[in-house]
């Protein structure tokens, strides 16, 4: 077996499977608030939050461990984008929110391998409300499209999930089981 050219395109089931998930849920979600609901700050943490949900945080376990990685990632997504809206008024507000909320996103990742995954997706939901103009009344519409994107993203990596190589090391050990 030769080697692999630098130029081969390399794909896996689970990396296409995100990308699907994201091709649906994006743009159907961004139409739905920005053409349906008229609601830009919706439309925007809406899509974004599919795009954190769906292509940045990856998270493995069984069905009941993604689901929960979900919520908490919903959760500190809405405590980070609270914060997040409400310092974006100054910039030496902005730095110094930034640097705590940072630090403690990425030190929340020492809880285990799920939080670890979701620490990139948590810090974009910070970032982008920080970094946008909009003051506290913007909050109701901004936790709404992430809240919505949380929920719509969580149903779609449920149903559109590539089998975890665990379940494949399961059926192995029960047929050796069976065998023996």
């Amino acid at each position: 077996a030769g080697a692999r050219q630098w130029w081969a395109i390399s794909w896996s089931k689970p990396a296409a499977l995100r990308a699907l998930r994201a091709t649906l849920v994006m743009p159907t979600l961004f139409a739905l608030t920005f053409e349906g609901m008229h609601n830009l700050q919706m439309s925007l943490f809406s899509g974004f939050g599919s795009f954190a949900t769906l292509v940045m945080a990856s998270f493995g376990g069984t069905r009941r461990d993604k689901v929960l990685a979900h919520l908490g990632l919903a959760v500190a997504g809405s405590v980070g984008l609270t914060i997040g809206t409400l310092a974006s008024g100054h910039w030496w507000t902005a730095a110094v929110a930034t640097m705590l909320v940072a630090f403690g996103i990425f030190f929340a990742g020492v809880i285990g391998p799920n939080a670890a995954s979701g620490t990139n997706a948590a810090l974009l939901a910070f970032l982008l409300p920080v970094a946008s103009p909009g003051g506290a009344v913007t909050i109701p519409d901004r936790l709404a499209g992430w809240w919505l994107a949380s929920v719509v993203g969580t149903a779609a990596v449920l149903m559109i999930s590539a089998p975890s190589p665990g379940d494949g090391l399961r059926a192995s050990a029960a047929r050796l089981a069976a065998a023996l």
